[in-house]
């Protein structure tokens, strides 16, 4: 993952620096996960192991920046994405409780 990241093959960003703007946000957690914890405001939610067959679903001409609990699962979908043709795409590194601890705004889950 991290030679990935290091060579540039797979994009990501980085919460602590980095803010939505016109990007397509990308859950790729199980619902559960969203139940308890919430999900980033606005994120469309599309669990990792359906991500393949639902991939029509995203659009290819727009930036999408998927997400995780912690990271592995985003970066995961980040590359079959990459696989499948879509070359607009980045992981969120730390995923969705990074991006919580740097402030980005959520929805659902415990109040802060």
């Amino acid at each position: 993952m991290a030679g990935h990241i290091a060579r540039g093959d797979i994009k990501s960003v980085a919460p602590e620096s980095w803010r939505p703007s016109n990007e397509l946000l990308l859950d790729v957690r199980d619902a559960d996960e969203i139940a308890v914890w919430g999900r980033l405001a606005g994120a469309l939610h599309i669990p990792l192991f359906e991500l393949r067959s639902r991939a029509g679903e995203l659009p290819k001409d727009r930036q999408i920046v998927a997400y995780c609990q912690k990271g592995q699962r985003g970066y995961l979908a980040t590359c079959a994405l990459q696989g499948l043709g879509f070359e607009k795409v980045s992981n969120l590194r730390g995923g969705f409780l990074q991006a919580r601890l740097n402030g980005l705004p959520s929805e659902g889950g415990p109040a802060d």
